[in-house]
């Protein structure tokens, strides 16, 4: 019931009615007192009613607490703010990454830990390096308390580390903590290259023994190759049959780090047998036989062998026989089929008939035309029937004159100008200028004009879509 109030707030907001705006944003927060999102819809409706003082007091209410360990001049920190935001849209395409995330504050709100987050990156900044510590420290128990991990935690972690780290030479300056903040970062998100900087900075100020007890209980990168490579030497299986399926982080009720691997044994059942036994016999049967898995996590801590479990899951689809179960095929190698005789000249089952829209189309009704035939009655022309490559890249069609190609692996999203289109006489390539992604590139068959070819985005799909309107050299018509 709160939310359907607050969206009814939002929309009276949306349509400058606030009085009405107000009393949907003060029941929702009569039903929820602790809901920041409810005094946030009140605090706009006050606003849009020109009562500023009441809009404070509801943002005050539903904001977070205030700083108590570091402050500096209300201007130093707006100043700090600007430097937060200039820094985040250094290099990247307009209009930036806090252009959505204002949007998004604007019409939900911002919850609690984001808002410490912003506030340790603003402290930080602004130099005050033990308060940005303690926002992000604060705004980490929240994400705990309410389940959320994965790139939020990775995130707050960071800035937790970012506070400890300081500058050099700074008084406040702590790079044993901030070590330990980036690897649990790096735990939760291994992609944030900033934070693999940010460590490497904080490590060369560190002995050997500082780092391993700051990388204790850290599931570094180093440490799950390490386990993926010594299951898989135990179990007598290639390393890339091992994969690392999910890691539980350690919780204030769960101080234990879980760990899910997952290994594909395909018919090797004796490979399948020897993990369970591995895994689930006695504390000193499992100290012999995984000794090199054991001595990979050594650093992590105690391993609780009461809570090692292992499965056999059969993954054969249904209505297929395994190999080695004594089917008929069992006896020889797979052979693929013929494939039928063809009367158009493309690979065997690497394309299909669709219309535009990708919808398939059984082609029923063949004639011994094939693809030249000509239609002096526009009643008898059947609907434009387009090929898909089964790599899902393009559909395309041709005329006498001309190929068109509809690109469709370019997001509906991307605008015109971050699109780089290459159009050469024997070759295509469509990409991203941004990022340099790759959606569609290949050499073609016959020449075409690049002059007279032309292509068009128009953030749809089908038509609507990215297309190449490809003009043919037609050489053999030119040699007659």
């Amino acid at each position: 019931m709160r939310a359907l109030l607050s969206n009814r707030a939002l929309a009276h907001t949306k349509a400058r009615r606030f009085e009405k705006a107000l009393e949907d944003a003060e029941a929702a927060v009569a039903l929820a007192p602790s809901w920041d999102k409810g005094y946030w819809r009140k605090g706009v409706a006050l606003e849009g009613l020109h009562r500023i003082a009441d809009a404070v007091q509801a943002f005050l209410r539903g904001a977070i607490p205030k700083a108590t360990v570091e402050c500096v001049p209300v201007d130093a920190l707006h100043e700090a703010a600007f430097l937060v935001v200039k820094q985040a849209h250094h290099g990247v395409p307009s209009p930036g990454p806090y252009y959505a995330r204002y949007l998004s504050w604007l019409t939900s709100g911002i919850s609690p830990p984001a808002a410490l987050i912003e506030r340790s990156r603003i402290h930080a900044a602004g130099r005050c390096f033990l308060q940005a510590a303690a926002d992000a420290e604060h705004g980490v128990r929240l994400l705990f308390k309410a389940d959320i991990h994965g790139i939020e935690l990775a995130q707050a972690y960071a800035c937790q580390g970012a506070g400890y780290l300081a500058v050099q030479g700074h008084a406040d300056r702590a790079p044993a903590p901030a070590a330990a903040c980036f690897l649990k970062a790096l735990d939760n998100d291994q992609g944030l290259l900033s934070v693999q900087a940010s460590l490497e900075e904080a490590v060369k100020d560190l002995t050997k023994e500082e780092y391993d007890q700051a990388s204790t209980k850290a599931l570094t990168a180093g440490v799950r190759q390490a386990l993926r490579a010594a299951l898989a030497s135990a179990a007598g299986l290639e390393l890339r049959r091992v994969t690392l399926d999910r890691v539980s982080n350690p919780r204030p009720d769960s101080p234990y780090l879980g760990v899910r691997l997952e290994a594909a044994v395909g018919g090797n059942e004796e490979a399948a047998y020897q993990i369970l036994r591995l895994v689930e016999g006695t504390p000193a049967a499992q100290e012999a036989a995984l000794e090199s898995v054991l001595s990979a996590v050594s650093s992590l801590g105690p391993v609780d062998h009461g809570a090692s479990s292992a499965d056999v899951v059969d993954i054969t689809p249904r209505g297929v026989q395994p190999l080695d179960a004594g089917g008929p095929d069992s006896a020889g190698p797979l052979v693929p089929a013929t494939p039928p005789k063809m009367e158009l000249e493309v690979p065997y089952r690497m394309y299909r008939i669709t219309r535009i829209d990708g919808s398939t189309v059984d082609r029923v009704d063949k004639h011994p035309f094939c693809m030249s035939r000509v239609y002096y009655d526009a009643a008898e022309k059947p609907e434009e029937l387009w090929a898909e490559l089964a790599d899902g890249s393009c559909r395309w069609r041709q005329t006498g004159a001309e190929v068109k190609v509809c690109v469709l692996k370019v997001p509906h999203t991307l605008r015109p100008r971050q699109l780089s289109v290459t159009l050469e006489p024997y070759s295509i390539k469509v990409s991203n200028k941004d990022t340099g992604e790759v959606y569609l590139e290949g050499t073609l068959e016959r020449g075409i004009v690049p002059e007279d070819s032309v292509w068009t985005h128009g953030g749809g799909s089908g038509e609507d879509g990215t297309m190449l309107y490809l003009q043919k050299m037609n050489l053999e018509l030119l040699q007659k």
